[in-house]
């Protein structure tokens, strides 16, 4: 974690020097906590969406064929116990 702050601070302090030799003063204060803020909500974002996707994917296409297994086999039980149980003639 020091080690990314200290490369955001670096990165930060690069672009100041990048924009106030073309004219524009950004106070080097700012862009690093933004910079923070900002990869933090990239990452965040990033992580929900994709469990998300993944829950949405599993109700649309993984719920429907584990319920089917799950019947298929109970039906495989329930025909066993079936011939098992068979009335004499």
């Amino acid at each position: 974690m020091p080690a990314a702050v200290l490369l955001i601070a670096a990165a930060g302090m690069g672009l100041n020097f990048i924009f106030y030799s073309r004219g524009i003063v950004i106070p080097a204060l700012w862009i690093w906590p933004l910079s923070v803020g900002f990869v933090a909500f990239v990452v965040i974002w990033a992580i929900g969406s994709m469990r998300l996707v993944r829950r949405i994917w599993w109700w649309l296409w993984g719920a429907p064929w584990d319920a089917a297994g799950w019947m298929a086999q109970r039906g495989r039980i329930l025909d066993r116990q079936d011939e098992d149980h068979e009335p004499p003639n």
